[in-house]
């Protein structure tokens, strides 16, 4: 295992500032790599072995970290690796309500059919998105 020094101090505390590991996963790494075994840094943790496995395990899975050779494991120096999102990422957009008009409304109730939906598309000046949107607030549409 590489020695615990600055850079690696720096990465860790680089992923636990991005939100990418927890506290007590950066404490795992720190004993990890200052350690001289995987068994000694299990008991540094203050956690059984099968734990500690299980948690570097994880690490490696979810992309933080990179397996050199059998048994070696590196620190990932790319973020876009890693598998697990960021707590500070932004959460999907919420959908905008959908706004349909009377008349759009009596049109689709009248003319709509699910097999032509581009078409409906066209007539209304929609895109499908929205037509497929507007067919199931109105109920009508089925599936083929």
């Amino acid at each position: 295992m590489p020695a615990l020094d600055f850079e690696i101090k720096d990465q860790i505390h680089d992923l636990l500032e991005e939100e990418y590991i927890t506290h007590a996963e950066a404490r795992l790494l720190e004993n990890f790599f200052s350690s001289p075994s995987r068994k000694e840094a299990a008991r540094r943790s203050g956690i059984k072995f099968e734990s500690y496995q299980s948690a570097i395990s994880r690490l490696a899975r979810d992309g933080i970290l990179i397996r050199v050779s059998r048994g070696v494991l590196k620190l990932t120096e790319d973020t876009n690796t890693i598998k697990r999102q960021s707590r500070n990422t932004l959460p999907p957009p919420v959908e905008p309500p959908l706004q349909m008009s009377k008349t759009e409304r009596e049109w689709m109730l009248t003319n709509y059919k699910s097999r032509k939906r581009a078409e409906a598309a066209l007539k209304l000046g929609r895109s499908k998105y929205d037509i497929n949107r507007m067919a199931i607030t109105l109920g009508i549409d089925q599936k083929n």
